[in-house]
């Protein structure tokens, strides 16, 4: 049997298939049926839909072959099909020279009777075909003739459809391949600038300490004292920012790891207390603790915790009148162990209220705005508090006054047992472990 020759486009055809289909991919359900109708249709014993590719014929849809998945394509009728426009017709396979000793024909199933349409993309290229075959000679009718066309029309709509979907799947690889690159990017930018930007800020608030104390003798002139008190607290600002924006870089990529534990509520809040005592002090505030001495523990990041509680109590003193009122207490919740900071003092602004989440959302965020801050602190809040099986809201009266209501898990989740966990909680224990 004389192999079919190349079509003049074989280089472009061959990337025209790919394009529409991996030959390797086996059977497509809509081009199964299609060849299944249309060997019913025209009453023939075997039908399918091929693909001819550089070396093989593959069927994406067959019937009347238990074993089609492929052949040679030096033996492949449709190899002669994809070299014309229409309907390639043999009447009996015995009597064509082309045919005549090709193994099918010659041996099982002992073919005589093909026929098939070329399966034609937009651009013009013949992919494969959509054929009949019998085991006896035949003719097929006009009325069969267009019949075919129509199936081969079809199987080369599918083809359409299965084209835009890989280029579709390929836009998705590498938007996938480009977002991990950006993930990567933003880990090496995190890294770097964790360290380069909190190394040299450590150092200014450490010599300014060093300046304010004394420590090397008196200065000659006190106001160096009040400038070093100012550069310290000025560093310790600007390194409470830069620390929350790569928290929340690190919340945004999915890269933030906590580690909960039980947690002593009345421990934290005492804690939470010293920490914001300067700033109470500053605005003549009140900082007051309410714990049942039986309230269950909470399972949460203690790191994350005090951020949390710091960020809450700094932000009802901070936006609050001078003398306010806040009140860190804490109450059982079904399943959960609810946490309120609540204040007295003005309320938030019913236009801010749908936007306190957002990163960087302030409700002075004029040019001329009275307190300091990026408006990171309620968006770090709910990060944490999502990334730990935590919730909150908050809830501000007409009439005055904040109530910030967090909901922590009580009971603690199984540990998964893995080295890095367990390496991690041992070093909790000796007081050695680093948050992330």
């Amino acid at each position: 049997m004389p192999p079919a020759p190349l079509p003049v486009d074989e280089p472009a055809r061959l990337a025209a298939l790919h394009a529409h289909v991996d030959p390797d991919a086996g059977p497509d359900s809509a081009l199964q049926a299609l060849a299944e109708a249309a060997a019913a249709a025209l009453e023939m014993p075997i039908g399918g839909v091929t693909l001819i590719g550089a070396e093989r014929q593959t069927f994406l849809g067959c019937c009347g072959l238990p074993t089609a998945v492929g052949t040679r394509r030096e033996h492949a009728f449709c190899g002669y099909t994809i070299l014309q426009d229409d309907i390639l017709e043999v009447p009996d396979a015995r009597a064509d020279p082309r045919f005549a000793d090709n193994p099918f024909v010659t041996g099982a199933p002992h073919l005589r009777f093909y026929a098939a349409a070329p399966l034609t993309t937009a651009d013009g290229y013949r992919l494969g075909s959509l054929c009949v075959l019998d085991l006896a000679p035949r003719r097929l009718a006009p009325q069969q003739r267009a019949q075919l066309r129509k199936f081969a029309e079809s199987a080369s709509a599918v083809l359409a459809k299965l084209r835009a979907l890989r280029a579709s799947e390929a836009r998705l690889q590498d938007a996938l391949a480009d977002a991990e690159e950006a993930s990567r990017a933003k880990s090496v930018f995190l890294a770097t600038m964790s360290h380069e930007l909190r190394t040299p800020l450590n150092a200014v608030i450490g010599f300014s300490e060093v300046l304010q104390n004394q420590c090397y003798g008196p200065m000659p002139d006190a106001r160096y004292i009040d400038y070093a008190r100012d550069i310290r607290e000025s560093g310790r600002h600007l390194l409470t920012l830069i620390n929350d924006i790569l928290d929340v870089c690190r919340l945004d990529a999915g890269q933030a790891q906590l580690y909960p534990e039980p947690i002593d509520l009345a421990e934290e809040f005492e804690w939470t207390r010293q920490m914001v005592r300067q700033h109470a002090e500053r605005r003549q505030a009140a900082v007051e603790i309410d714990v049942p001495a039986d309230l269950p523990a909470p399972w949460f990041d203690r790191r994350a915790l005090r951020q949390i509680l710091v960020k809450l109590a700094s932000n009802a003193i901070k936006y609050g009148p001078t003398g306010v009122r806040v009140r860190l207490s804490a109450a059982p919740d079904g399943g959960f162990v609810g946490l309120t900071v609540a204040d007295d003092g003005p309320g938030i602004p019913p236009e801010f209220r749908r936007r306190l989440f957002e990163p960087f959302a302030r409700a002075d965020s004029g040019i001329n705005r009275t307190t300091e801050g990026t408006g990171l602190g309620l968006a770090l809040c709910k990060g944490l508090l999502d990334a730990g099986g935590g919730e909150i809201a908050v809830e501000s009266a007409p009439d005055g006054g904040v109530r910030v209501r967090v909901r922590l898990p009580r009971a603690a989740p199984e540990s998964d047992g893995s080295f890095g966990d367990n390496i991690h909680r041992l070093d909790r224990a000796r007081g050695t472990g680093t948050a992330g």
